[in-house]
């Protein structure tokens, strides 16, 4: 006879078990030995597929799932910058509040479908959403020459511009109105100090040709120069007077690291040679070139000067902070300690920085608290 594999033998005697104990259920011995079987009485229904599909279950508590799967729809669309699709899907949520959310990601990006008169009316009915800073700067992103000059007057009433083209283009409709001096005023802060590519440069400097003087261009050329813009600096070099010219080509050439600094150095007249912005940009090109010792001789000899010299003390700092721990990997903590000092920073992080650094090498190397 056949064996039964092992598994096959446990459920076979377990079975067999279950039967013996549910007997009384399923069979009923008569007297002479006769078994009459009787089904097991079950609900009709039990073995019955459901006749109802249960309900989806929510995917969100406060959207329906259609708008749920909408929203979704729209933020994948927004992370491509498809615009016109996330206002289209937009469109088709009942729910404010999703609505709502889709249309201010529109406007903190940007989007390229919305003009200033957009931006105008959203702001007018949403002043106390998030980053609406960031919201106000797309705005004057998107005024035009072309803009209605009282809307704009009547915009900037209420709010000072916040970039350059915005300084810019409010200057411009002041001027339209005959309001010569605010409007002279703006447009050259906003020449000044604006971020602006070399052709929308030009475009400035063109139409505002009869406001903008020399210094106003040698103003706009140190800034962007102290900011590393060198290309779009040496752009405007030839709106300056010679001197200037040459100090300009010197940090230009130094902040690009260009052949022959040191003939460049040498054509600054005496009357510039000491300007902070050169001083920073052959510090710097020192540093970047591994002269660390000249570098610290330089930093030292600055560190002598007011404070107020530096101009941008932000600047120095960069470099005088990777100076300072140089020279404690030399050990040479006291030039370290003096070269800390007289930083001239004005932001409450920056003079942190520089306080506890000062602190720092006084107690840890120089064993004195009191300095």
């Amino acid at each position: 006879m056949n064996k039964l594999p092992l598994i096959g033998l446990v459920v076979f005697l377990s079975v067999v078990q279950f039967a013996s104990v549910q007997s009384a259920d399923i069979f009923d011995h008569n007297l002479d030995g006769r078994i009459d079987i009787e089904p097991v009485k079950r609900p009709i229904t039990s073995s019955l597929m459901p006749m109802i599909r249960p309900p989806q279950p929510l995917l969100s508590l406060k959207l329906s799932n259609k708008d749920y799967e909408n929203f979704d729809l729209a933020l994948s669309q927004a992370k491509k910058w498809r615009w016109k699709s996330v206002k289209l899907i937009s469109q088709k949520i009942e729910n404010k509040d999703a609505r709502s959310i889709l249309n201010w990601i529109r406007y903190y990006n940007g989007a390229d479908d919305l003009s200033f008169t957009d931006y105008r009316n959203f702001l007018n009915d949403n002043n106390h959403w998030p980053l609406i800073e960031s919201i106000k700067i797309k705005a004057e992103n998107k005024i035009s020459f072309s803009d209605d000059h009282d809307q704009l007057i009547n915009y900037f009433k209420n709010q000072n511009p916040l970039t350059g083209w915005g300084k810019i283009y409010y200057g411009n409709s002041l001027l339209k109105k005959g309001n010569d001096d605010l409007a002279e005023l703006l447009i050259k802060e906003g020449y000044i100090n604006g971020s602006f590519s070399r052709r929308e440069q030009k475009v400035i400097i063109n139409k505002f040709k009869n406001f903008l003087t020399q210094d106003d261009h040698k103003k706009r050329i140190n800034q962007l120069l102290w900011n590393g813009k060198y290309g779009t600096a040496r752009s405007l070099v030839k709106y300056v007077e010679k001197d200037y010219q040459k100090l300009f080509e010197a940090r230009i050439g130094l902040i690009s690291f260009s052949g022959g600094v040191d003939q460049l150095i040498a054509n600054v007249p005496k009357n510039l040679i000491n300007n902070a912005g050169l001083q920073h940009d052959r510090l710097r090109w020192r540093i970047k070139k591994r002269k660390y010792d000249s570098a610290m001789s330089m930093m030292l000899e600055i560190n002598k000067k007011d404070p107020s010299y530096l101009e941008r003390p932000d600047k120095f700092w960069k470099l005088k902070s990777f100076l300072v721990r140089r020279l404690i990997d030399q050990h040479k903590y006291m030039s370290a300690y003096k070269m800390s000092l007289n930083h001239g920073l004005t932001t409450n992080a920056e003079i942190a920085e520089a306080e506890w650094l000062a602190g720092w090498i006084s107690i840890t190397f120089l064993k004195d608290p009191a300095a």
